[in-house]
């Protein structure tokens, strides 16, 4: 769960279509989906390289986990669709819960915008510290697993004799 583009500037409230469009018109590094890869987005967005739900069927997880499973392919991609798009809007709740102040931003929008990219680039930075905090145990536990084998082997070795 990290954000791998920021994007501010946008007037107000504005809906996440509004701002994907603001951001590939007016950001010249605006990363393009490359060939074969895509980005997930509303149904409003329909456009090459970016996949959005189809319309008129089942779209939300819970109509799923409550009814019937997936009665076509179309309802299956919506499932797997919202399922994604949770985790994206997860993402932006642990960051705001995280970053109390962007819920109560100054009035200058300079200082607004400094905010909002600083507290995604600490976001990230956790994020990623914990997952190498985590790996650094993981090693640490099997070094120490592997250490008490090799002293269990040199115990058998020893009866052995």
């Amino acid at each position: 769960m990290l954000f791998t583009y920021i994007f501010v500037g946008c007037p107000g409230s504005v809906h996440d279509a509004r701002v994907l469009s603001y951001a590939m018109e007016r950001d010249s590094t605006f990363p393009t989906p490359p060939p074969s890869k895509y980005y997930l987005v509303d149904s409003v967005m329909r456009t090459r390289g970016y996949l959005a739900p189809f319309r008129g069927h089942r779209y939300h997880l819970p109509h799923f986990q409550v009814g019937s499973p997936p009665r076509d392919e179309e309802e299956l991609f919506n499932r797997w669709h919202s399922s994604l798009r949770s985790v994206i809007e997860r993402t932006f709740g642990v960051w705001k819960k995280k970053w109390r102040i962007l819920s109560e931003f100054p009035d200058m929008v300079e200082t607004q915008n400094k905010i909002i990219i600083s507290t995604a680039g600490l976001h990230n930075f956790i994020r990623l510290s914990q997952i190498q905090i985590l790996i650094l145990m993981m090693l640490c536990m099997l070094t120490q697993f592997h250490e008490n084998s090799l002293v269990t082997m040199e115990k058998v070795e020893k009866m052995k004799k």
